[in-house]
């Protein structure tokens, strides 16, 4: 079982002037949820390992003191694996990789993993996900309204039903004799 820090992302890096965000998340091994996220500005210079001064701190045996780092480069995030177990992406450990949104890699082996996550890009999604969700075509509005006169005249057909009123005795009965 990993022994997990709460660290805090680095507050040294400048802001960036576009405000753009990216996240790494640390994955619950067994459901995959995020357990532990950090935030960081695209100028800054991300490292992760046991050492209590990196910007993603994960006290795990299997985590090198200095594991990986994070570059902002071109346009694009590239990590860098600089740990004795290496980075594992798609099951392949790798030396240097092109970071893309939502992408998963592993520290080492049997080590934690921690998801890539570009801000911008998934609230962008979330909107578009929350724009298609509420269009919804007037005329089938029409179908989902509830005819209120039409719902009364149903509940007095089925109360003056003779089987429901032996349904109401029958109820009556069962509840007097579980009382006793």
């Amino acid at each position: 079982m990993s022994n997990l820090s709460n660290s805090v992302p680095n507050q040294d890096s400048p802001p960036n002037a576009t405000g753009a965000l990216i996240s790494l998340r640390l994955l619950d091994a067994v459901q995959g949820h995020a357990i532990q996220t950090w935030n960081f500005d695209r100028t800054a210079v991300v490292q992760i390992g046991r050492l209590e001064d990196s910007a993603v701190m994960i006290c795990d045996p299997l985590v090198s003191r200095v594991h990986a780092t994070l570059r902002h480069v071109d346009g694009h995030w590239e990590l860098i694996s600089q740990g004795k177990h290496g980075v594992i992406v798609n099951d392949r450990r790798v030396e240097t990789i092109r970071l893309s949104h939502e992408m998963t890699f592993r520290l080492g082996p049997k080590g934690p993993t921690l998801a890539f996550i570009e801000l911008e890009r998934a609230a962008n999604e979330a909107s578009q996900t929350c724009q298609a969700t509420i269009e919804i075509d007037s005329h089938m509005i029409e179908m989902l309204r509830i005819d209120q006169e039409q719902t009364q005249q149903q509940v007095r057909e089925i109360v003056d039903n003779e089987g429901f009123g032996l349904l109401l005795e029958r109820a009556k009965a069962l509840r007097e004799k579980r009382s006793l």
